[in-house]
C-alpha cells in the first residue's frame, strides 16, 4: 500500500508495541493483530491524517486476520469500524478502494464487506 510512509509506520509500531518494525514492505498484514482491533480503533482517534490512514490500513488488515475464525463480538467491531468508515470515507477512500479490490489472487475476507461499504457511501453520495 503506497500511501503509509516508512516513518509513520516505524512511529506507530513503537506506540504499539507491534510484532512489525515498520521497515516491513507490507507492514499493516506484518503487523495485524485480530486481537487488538478495538485498541486500533482506540489510538487511531484524534491522530493526524498521515497516522489514521496507516491505522485505517492496519485495522482492515486485523479485521481480515478476524474473519478466518470470528466469534460473538463480530457486530460490535464490525459496527464500530463501519462507523468509523463512514464518518472518514473522504480521507480514506484511496485506502478503502485499494481493500475493496477483489481479486482472485488475493485471499482478503474483508474486501467483500470493504467493497459493498465503499458501494453502499457512493450511492448515497449520488
Amino acid at each position: 500500500m503506497n500511501i503509509i510512509h516508512k516513518s509513520t509506520a516505524i512511529q506507530i509500531s513503537k506506540d504499539l508495541s507491534l510484532n512489525a518494525t515498520g521497515e516491513e514492505q507490507d507492514w499493516y498484514l506484518e503487523a495485524a493483530d485480530k486481537d487488538r482491533i478495538l485498541e486500533f480503533l482506540e489510538y487511531y482517534q484524534n491522530k493526524p491524517l498521515i497516522v489514521r490512514r496507516a491505522m485505517m490500513a492496519l485495522i482492515i488488515a486485523s479485521f481480515d486476520v478476524y474473519l478466518e475464525n470470528p466469534d460473538s463480538d463480530f457486530l460490535i467491531l464490525w459496527n464500530r469500524l463501519n462507523k468509523q468508515i463512514c464518518d472518514d470515507f473522504e480521507e480514506l477512500e484511496d485506502v478503502l478502494l485499494e481493500w475493496s479490490e477483489i481479486d482472485e489472487g488475493d485471499n482478503f475476507k474483508v474486501s467483500y464487506f470493504i467493497n459493498a461499504l465503499v458501494y453502499a457511501k457512493k450511492a448515497n453520495q449520488k
